[in-house]
């Protein structure tokens, strides 16, 4: 029985693990799309951001479900989680998972938040990641 717990460990382990790469990788294509008034870098922060809220729920052994809205995934943490003070200005980010991505009926394209904003918040969730890295995974 302790063989297959420490498998089922390893394997939540090496998960949380391809998340964090993941994620780390959309800060980093977020952070080349800012730099270019690109309008797909907000976008990136919020699949960092999407990422990250993953790792913590899957760290207390709950299930993330398919939701792309951070404030409905964060809730879904326990209320003592000190990640949620942490989490909750990335909330700001959830339309540009979906609604910014397309144009409207009228055919307007939405407008891109300031890039160097955008620029600024994936470095903060770079930062994040790493401090999850440290804490969740070992490193």
């Amino acid at each position: 029985m302790s063989g297959e717990r420490s498998r089922g460990t390893d394997r939540k382990k090496e998960r949380l693990k391809a998340l964090l790469h993941l994620a780390e990788e959309d800060t980093k294509a977020a952070k080349l799309l800012a730099a270019d008034d690109n309008h797909y870098a907000a976008y990136h922060c919020q699949q960092a951001a999407e990422k990250l809220v993953r790792v913590l729920l899957l760290f207390h052994n709950i299930e993330p479900g398919l939701d792309h809205h951070l404030d409905v995934l964060v809730a879904k943490l326990p209320e003592t989680e000190p990640w949620k003070t942490k989490l909750a200005p990335l909330h700001k980010y959830t339309p540009y998972a979906t609604t910014y991505r397309y144009a409207t009926s009228s055919g307007r394209v939405p407008t891109s938040p300031d890039p160097k904003g955008v620029a600024t918040d994936a470095a903060h969730i770079s930062a994040l990641i790493v401090e999850a890295r440290k804490q969740f995974v070992g490193g």
